[in-house]
């Protein structure tokens, strides 16, 4: 695996039934092994597998038994983090008292009713307004329009404008490009390919006649639209085409009869607008060695960032 990971299989027997965790050990600084979710940097929710309804872990056996789970399976600490408070319509085994909350949350909007009742009701006249002048300002530079892939070329042309932006984007923030590695790239080439026929990938676009201006990649999963990767041009800020294709693709979620929009982790300000659910994940991390519990202490005394 490209980053190095070694997989492991957790199962935790509780009195109802019983989870199974798919697990991998990394490498961390200074070499210390962490036993998570192998999510590679880009999943923003985890939850185990439940088999029979298991019930949460009582808090007050959790250091002993994390620290029985970090032996077995050779870490120094056990840090798993992104823990959803729901499986599917059930609570989260993994997410109790002993879960310590993020400073972040995820953020989701159920879609219920139309399009139209949602701008009634949750849209200000002025928001809608600014929406509909940027829309008509577009219009005055060419021929505007919503493009969502059908092809898997048209598609993949897509993803290729969207890493281009993406890290055009991280080099003048400074953030982190996960995208200039080739294993992540790869990873979205791959699932395009294998998965927009199925519509489990949906890759959508802005355009001004043949110019790309925003772009995103995400997935449509039981009923729930993930929005996983926007990506714009600066150079067309002023008519703020990243929002345009966002309510285009709202649109298209109610119109499509979809059960909600998920915005994902981090607290950017636009979501607030748009969600109607906030809600704050949960982290666990228990260390077993000396290597363990410096890295454990660290993260409860700065909280590290999702892809620490």
């Amino acid at each position: 695996m490209h980053r190095h990971a070694e997989p492991r299989l957790v199962r935790i027997g509780t009195p109802d039934g019983e989870l199974f965790l798919p697990m991998a050990i990394e490498r961390g600084r200074f070499g210390v092994r962490l036993l998570g979710f192998p999510d590679g940097g880009l999943a923003d929710h985890a939850a185990p597998i439940v088999a029979r309804g298991a019930t949460p872990v009582p808090a007050a056996s959790w250091p002993a038994l994390a620290r029985r789970i970090a032996r077995q399976a050779g870490a120094d600490v056990l840090d798993w983090r992104h823990l959803t408070p729901r499986v599917s319509r059930q609570d989260n085994p993994l997410y109790g008292p002993a879960c310590r909350r993020t400073p972040y949350s995820t953020h989701a909007l159920a879609l219920t009713g139309s399009w139209q009742d949602f701008c009634r009701d949750r849209l200000s006249t002025s928001h809608l307004a600014t929406s509909r002048r940027k829309w008509r300002q577009l219009g005055q530079s060419g021929s505007a329009r919503f493009v969502i892939a059908r092809t898997v070329d048209e598609a993949l042309g897509l993803l290729e404008t969207t890493v281009r932006l993406k890290t055009a984007q991280c080099a003048d923030t400074g953030s982190r490009n996960l995208l200039a590695q080739a294993a992540y790239r790869d990873f979205f080439t791959r699932m395009t390919r294998r998965h927009l026929a199925s519509g489990l990938v949906r890759v959508a676009a802005l355009q001004i006649d043949d110019t790309v201006l925003a772009t995103h990649w995400g997935c449509v999963h039981r009923g729930r639209f993930v929005w996983l990767m926007p990506a714009y041009d600066p150079a067309w800020h002023r008519v703020s085409p990243g929002r345009l294709l966002l309510e285009h693709l709202l649109q298209r979620c109610f119109d499509d009869g979809l059960d909600a929009f998920d915005f994902t982790i981090g607290d950017e300000p636009y979501k607030a607008v748009y969600a109607d659910a906030h809600e704050r994940l949960g982290r666990v991390c228990h260390a077993r060695t000396p290597l363990g519990h410096a890295y454990a202490f660290r993260a409860r005394r700065e909280g590290l960032p999702p892809d620490a």
